[in-house]
C-alpha cells in the first residue's frame, strides 16, 4: 500500500526518484525500491518527514491540487498550503487498509445493529424533563443545548414528521463532549422510534477522513432506514457555514460561522411558525439542488435492493466484490434449487438465475476480482458457512453443510480456470459479516449479511473512490 501510494503522489509531484533522494538524503535507488514495493517502509522512516515536504513543495499547479485531492480525500481548503500537505502525506502514505477511514466505516458497520423498536414510556418522559425559555445560544456549548431543546420539543409531538438537517459547521461541538454524544445519539434514535424521518445533507466537500468518520457515527441511525443522506454536489468557497435542524412541524436552530469559528458563533432557537416555515422553504430550495449521497436498505426493503445490486452489476466498468462466502452467482444450479424449494421461495431461484446470467453477461468483457475468506479459515469456523445476504434473498437463516459448501467452491474455480477476466483471491482474514461491491466509475455496496440485515449504496465519487481504494488495497 505504501508503494502503490508513493509511486501515485510522485507521479502528481513529477519529480524523479534521483532527485527527490538528493532532498531527502538517501539514495534516488532506495527511493526507486520503496516506490516499486521491493523494499518496505523501515520501521525507522526518519527520512519521511522531509521526503512529504519535498513533495508537498511540488504540488502547487491546480491539476496537481486537484489530482492530490481526488486521489487522498484531502480538504481542497488544505490543499494548498505546503505545510498541511506535507503533514497530511505523512499520514496518509503510512495508513494500513483497517485503518483507513473506509476501513473504519466498514468495521463499524459489520458491528453496529438497527435501532427499533417503540420507544418506552420512560424514555420519552425522561427526554421531555428537562426545557427553557431561551432563544438564543453562544458558542458548541451553546449549540449542545439547543439541540437537545430541539429533540425535546420533537418527542412532545404526537404525530411524526420529516426532520430537515444540514450543517457544514465543524463537527466539534457534537463529538468533544463524549457524555453529549452519548445523549444526542439516544435523543435521536428515541425521535426515530416515534415514527420520525430525516433528511439530511452531508458536506462531501469535508476532508475525506472528516466525512467517513462522521458516517461512522451516523451507523447506528443510518441502519434505521429513517435517513434520506444527501449531499451538495458543487464547491463552496468555505468562509460562511450554516447549520440548520428544522422541524417543520414544531421548531429550528440555525447558526452561521465563519471560516470555521464557532467559540462564540449565535444560534438561534426558533418556535415562531412563520419563521420555521420560512426556514423550511429555504431548506426545501436547497434540497432541490442536491443529490442522493447514498441509498438505505433495511431488510423490508430487500427486493429493492436486490434490482439496485443488479442495475450496478449490468453497468460498465471493472467489478471487485469482497465476502466471507461466495456470492450467488458461482452456486451450483442443484444447490440453487434445493435451497428454492427448501424455503418455498421460487423468488431465490430467480435471483440466482439472474445472477449467473449477469455475470455469463459481464465476464468476457469486464474484470471481475472476488475476494473471499480461504475455505480452511471458514472450515475451522462451521458457524461462519452462511448464505451472504440470505434476509434479503428469501433464504433466512440457511446455513452450508460442508459438503454444499465444498460444491460451491468447486464452482468457483472451475470459472476461474474458464475466464481470464475472473480472478478469485483467498484471504486468512478479512471484515465479518459484511458484503462490498464496487463497479468502477459507477458506485459502490456496503451490505450487512447478518441479521439485522441492511445495505448502503453509494453513487457519490469521493465515496465510490475511497472503497474502491480499500478493495484494491485488499487484493495486494
Amino acid at each position: 500500500m505504501f508503494a502503490k501510494r508513493l509511486d501515485e503522489i510522485m507521479n502528481i509531484a513529477g519529480v524523479s526518484n534521483s532527485t527527490t533522494g538528493r532532498a531527502t538524503a538517501i539514495s534516488g535507488a532506495h527511493i526507486g525500491r520503496l516506490r516499486n514495493g521491493t523494499r518496505p517502509l523501515p520501521k525507522e522512516h526518519d527520512f519521511l518527514t522531509p521526503l512529504c515536504e519535498y513533495l508537498a513543495r511540488h504540488i502547487t499547479k491546480d491539476y496537481q491540487l486537484t489530482a492530490l485531492v481526488n486521489l487522498t480525500g484531502m480538504n481542497e481548503d488544505s490543499a494548498g498550503d505546503s505545510q498541511k500537505t506535507a503533514l497530511y502525506l505523512e499520514n496518509w502514505l503510512q495508513e494500513k487498509p483497517e485503518d483507513s477511514a473506509a476501513g473504519r466505516f466498514i468495521s463499524g458497520f459489520s458491528s453496529y445493529a438497527a435501532v427499533s423498536g417503540a420507544p418506552s414510556q420512560s424514555e420519552t418522559l425522561e427526554n421531555e424533563e428537562k426545557t427553557d425559555s431561551e432563544s438564543y445560544y453562544y458558542g458548541n456549548e451553546g449549540k449542545r443545548r439547543a439541540v437537545i431543546r430541539f429533540f425535546q420539543a420533537v418527542l412532545r409531538e404526537k404525530k411524526p414528521q420529516t426532520l430537515l438537517l444540514y450543517s457544514d459547521e465543524p463537527f466539534a461541538w457534537l463529538y468533544e463532549d463524549v457524555v453529549f454524544v452519548r445523549q444526542w445519539m439516544k435523543l435521536f434514535g428515541t425521535v426515530l422510534k416515534k415514527g420520525n424521518r430525516v433528511k439530511i445533507v452531508h458536506t462531501v466537500s469535508r476532508d475525506m477522513n472528516e466525512m467517513m468518520e462522521g458516517l461512522i457515527k451516523w451507523i447506528p441511525i443510518y441502519m434505521t432506514g429513517a435517513i434520506e443522506p444527501y449531499y451538495y454536489p458543487r464547491l463552496r468557497d468555505g468562509l460562511f457555514q450554516r447549520t440548520m435542524f428544522i422541524a417543520p412541524d414544531t421548531a429550528a436552530v440555525t447558526s452561521t460561522a465563519v471560516q470555521q469559528n464557532t467559540d462564540r458563533n449565535l444560534n438561534s432557537y426558533v418556535e415562531d411558525k412563520n419563521a420555521v416555515t420560512a426556514l423550511t422553504v429555504e431548506f426545501e430550495q436547497f434540497l432541490a439542488q442536491c443529490r442522493p449521497l447514498m441509498r438505505i436498505f433495511p431488510l423490508q426493503k430487500g427486493r429493492e435492493f436486490i434490482g439496485e445490486m443488479n442495475a450496478l452489476a449490468a453497468a460498465e466498468g471493472e467489478c471487485i466484490v469482497s465476502s466471507d462466502m461466495p456470492l450467488l452467482f458461482s452456486m451450483p444450479e442443484a444447490l440453487a434449487r434445493e435451497i428454492s424449494e427448501a424455503f418455498e421461495s421460487p423468488a431465490f431461484y430467480d435471483s440466482w438465475r439472474e445472477s449467473v446470467l449477469q455475470f455469463e453477461h459481464n465476464i468476457n468483457s469486464r474484470r471481475i476480482t472476488e475476494i473471499i475468506l480461504s475455505p480452511a479459515t471458514v472450515l475451522r469456523h462451521p458457524d461462519s458457512l452462511k448464505l451472504p445476504m440470505g434476509s434479503f434473498l428469501l433464504a433466512k437463516d440457511f446455513q452450508y453443510t460442508e459438503a454444499q459448501y465444498l460444491s460451491q467452491i468447486a464452482r468457483l474455480e472451475e470459472l476461474q480456470e474458464q475466464f481470464d477476466n475472473f480472478t478469485v483471491i483467498r484471504k486468512d482474514k478479512q471484515p465479518t459479516n459484511v458484503l462490498l461491491y464496487y463497479k468502477e466509475y459507477q458506485g459502490a455496496v456496503v451490505a450487512k449479511t447478518t441479521i439485522p440485515s441492511a445495505a448502503f449504496t453509494f453513487s457519490e465519487q469521493n465515496m465510490v473512490v475511497a472503497l474502491g481504494d480499500y478493495l484494491k488495497n485488499e487484493m495486494e
